[in-house]
This record gives structure tokens, sequence and C-alpha cells, in this order.
């Protein structure tokens, strides 16, 4: 994962691609959020949105025999807080996702977050 030079990083988690796993990736975030400022609705609204990401990553990244794993990264830009995902699974169709209405609502969430 490319850090540009104007962030700086604060914290990165590696976890398995694994459902299991999404609670303790949600308390990271949120965690960070809070200590980095964000009230509690934003931290929240953030929680969703990476959450939404997470999900996509775990259920369509790798395939059923893969075992993948997944990076979330925190980290500060000038008056913002960055949450990066970045899998080394299939890329996903952006195009198709947009068009999709059950998936509309999270990438919509996941872009304006």
């Amino acid at each position: 994962m490319e850090i540009r030079a104007f962030e700086q990083p604060i914290s990165k988690l590696n976890v398995k691609a694994d459902l299991k796993y999404l609670r303790p990736v949600l308390e990271f975030v949120r965690f960070f959020a809070v200590c980095e400022g964000l009230p509690e609705k934003t931290a929240r609204l953030l929680e969703v949105a990476v959450e939404e990401a997470c999900v996509n990553v775990i259920k369509h990244a790798y395939g059923p025999d893969e075992n993948g794993y997944f990076d979330v990264s925190v980290s500060r830009r000038s008056h913002q807080l960055v949450i990066s995902i970045e899998d080394r699974g299939l890329p996903a169709d952006m195009e198709a996702l947009e068009k999709n209405e059950k998936n509309s609502l999270g990438v919509m969430l996941m872009k304006s977050t």
C-alpha cells in the first residue's frame, strides 16, 4: 500500500479475509477515529463505510478455497483521517458495482465518507 508523502501513518492491521474477524477490524477503525478527534456520530458513519468495504473484500476478493488477507490502514492527511483497505485478491469491477442497485448504497457510502 502506497502512502503519499503528505499522509502520516498512524496504524495498520493485517487480517484474514473471514467474517469472524470483522468486529475487531471495526473496533480498530472506531478506536483510532475517536482518538483522532472525530465526533462519535462521524466515527459510527465511518465504521459503516469500512464494514461495507471489508465485507466486499471478504466475500468477493478471494475464491472459496483461497486463504486471503487484507490490510486496513489509518493515516492522517491535512484535516482528514484516511482509512485505506487493500487486498491482494481479484480486482473489483466498479462499473458493475455501481450499476447493481443492491450495491449502490454501499458504493455511495464508501465514496462519500
